[in-house]
């Protein structure tokens, strides 16, 4: 994306230098609740995965919100549009922008640091999954 000096995923402690920043947090995964009772273990499931995107802005104090707001029009969007996510969540499955929240509140650090949530519900098929 188009200003990001550094792209990683599951990776902590980036230095000001890297800045700004986007790393994938894969986060966690669960099946949903409602699956039908008496199924088999290896049938098919809704899973929802809910993965984080953690943006470390690289502007100065007084740029740090308007740079935050600038990456998360961005992101939310391209992931919300992305072919890719898309077909792999599949008819039964969404792709959904679940929220954010950032360092930039009362009592908080000032840092310029935001993390978007998304949901990802998708069909697993035990028998495909390979080893």
């Amino acid at each position: 994306m188009p200003g990001v000096t550094t792209a990683g995923r599951n990776r902590v402690g980036l230095s000001e230098t890297a800045r700004p920043a986007i790393v994938v947090l894969d986060a966690d995964e669960a099946a949903e609740e409602d699956e039908p009772r008496g199924r088999p273990g290896h049938a098919p499931q809704l899973v929802v995965l809910t993965p984080e995107l953690f943006v470390l802005a690289g502007k100065p104090a007084a740029e740090i919100g308007a740079e935050l707001n600038a990456f998360r029009r961005r992101i939310v969007r391209r992931v919300l549009t992305d072919a890719t996510l898309l077909g792999l969540a599949g008819p039964n499955g969404f792709v959904r922008y679940a929220g954010c929240a950032t360092a930039l509140a009362a009592g908080r650090s000032m840092e310029g640091e935001m993390s978007l949530s998304f949901a990802i519900r998708y069909v697993l098929r035990p028998m495909e999954l390979e080893d």
